[in-house]
């Protein structure tokens, strides 16, 4: 865990500021501001005091808080506990409003099957009755790709999440179980049953198992290189991935209202315009697009129109 601290010496009266380099390296890499600098970038408040007599005369402003983004800092105080010889940090802080933004949509991720609701035993049974209704409806008259789009692949998926659901209530299900039992056997070895002893390891073993079960589909899922990577091999490629996003921001945009200046004001006039270019169609002049058009040669007949809006045959699909 990384920290940084402010010293004050009331013997020499200077401040020490003693703030470790990954801490700094750390900040300045994710954005981080410190919540109370923001408010009072001078004041000397400290939230731990020294005990004369341990560690002599001093004080510290170890406990903070970090913020980045858009947060706005309404407040932040240090309050005295009677229970620590720390200060409370109490910081209020506002959200900005995100539903006032015009936000592009986003596409679902492509479903993906599980490998282990795949090879799943009742999901298989599940698969070949139900098939087998899927091509008695083929077999009355419908179109192959219609019977696939709309048939199959919405069932197969449907069979694929009921049944994954189920497992993971059933390991669920195991996990509760076993953590029962491993409080049980607690409980008796602390009353002194020691023979219990052999069994309850057994059970702490099972739950081990369950959580390094789970912790190996976690990998699976993962990019390897996020797995392998150490912190600082991390914290390196997030410097050059900010290096690249601060080259290509635009800090001052000439618009017909001004000058714009600011990435994020920026950033705000261009969404506004592309907003309005999608909410609100343009106005095209008929005659204008009369007079495009007028030396065009037609290429496509209607023969052709009919043969792209036509289903393909079993023929031309094989």
């Amino acid at each position: 865990m990384c920290w940084g601290r402010l010293e004050f010496n009331n013997q020499s009266g200077r401040c020490n500021k003693k703030f470790l380099h990954s801490l700094k390296r750390l900040a300045k890499t994710f954005g981080w501001t410190d919540s109370f600098r923001k408010l009072h970038p001078n004041s000397q408040v400290y939230s731990r005091y020294y005990d004369h007599n341990k560690y002599g005369e001093g004080a510290t402003r170890i406990d903070r808080q970090y913020s980045w983004g858009n947060i706005e800092i309404i407040e932040a105080k240090y309050v005295g506990l009677a229970f620590s010889d720390h200060q409370a940090l109490i910081v209020k802080i506002r959200i900005p409003n995100f539903s006032d933004k015009l936000v592009c949509p986003k596409s679902r991720p492509r479903f993906k099957a599980n490998p282990e609701v795949v090879q799943d035993p009742v999901f298989n049974e599940r698969l070949r009755e139900n098939f087998a209704k899927w091509v008695d409806i083929k077999k009355a008259g419908l179109d192959i790709l219609d019977w696939w789009e709309i048939i199959v692949k919405p069932g197969f998926k449907s069979l694929l999440i009921q049944r994954g659901k189920e497992i993971n209530h059933q390991k669920r299900g195991k996990l509760n179980l076993l953590l029962l039992r491993q409080s049980y056997l607690v409980k008796k070895v602390q009353n002194g049953a020691f023979d219990k002893i052999a069994e309850l390891k057994m059970v702490q073993q099972d739950i081990q198992d369950w959580y390094f079960k789970q912790s190996e589909k976690i990998k699976i899922q993962s990019k390897c290189e996020e797995v392998n990577s150490s912190e600082s091999v991390r914290i390196y490629h997030h410097e050059l991935h900010l290096k690249k996003i601060r080259k290509s921001t635009i800090l001052r945009l000439d618009t017909e209202n001004g000058t714009i200046v600011g990435h994020e004001s920026c950033a705000n006039y261009l969404q506004d315009g592309v907003g309005n270019l999608l909410m609100y169609p343009p106005n095209l002049d008929q005659s204008a697009q009369g007079l495009l058009l007028q030396d065009v040669k037609k290429v496509f007949t209607e023969r052709d129109n009919e043969m792209m809006s036509s289903l393909p045959t079993k023929d031309e699909v094989k």
